[in-house]
C-alpha cells in the first residue's frame, strides 16, 4: 500500500492528466472547470468508445482493402 504522500500525488497526477486529455480532446475549459468527477469519467468514458470505434472501422477498411 502507498503512503499517504505517495497516494496524494498519483491522485493530484490522475487529476491533471484528466484535465490535459479532454483539454487535448477539445473540451474547453469553461465546461471542464463545472464538470464533477462523475461527469469526467463519463466524458472520457464516451471519448474512449469513440476511439475505439473509430479504430475498429480503420482495422476493418484496412482488412478490406488488403483482401482486394
Amino acid at each position: 500500500m502507498p503512503d499517504k504522500s505517495n497516494l496524494a500525488q498519483l491522485f493530484t497526477d490522475n487529476y491533471w492528466l484528466t484535465i490535459v486529455t479532454l483539454i487535448k480532446a477539445g473540451v474547453p475549459w469553461e465546461l471542464i472547470s463545472t464538470m464533477t468527477d462523475k461527469d469526467m469519467g463519463l466524458l472520457l468514458g464516451t471519448l474512449q468508445a469513440i476511439t475505439d470505434y473509430e479504430q475498429e472501422v480503420q482495422n476493418r477498411e484496412s482488412h478490406r482493402m488488403q483482401g482486394t
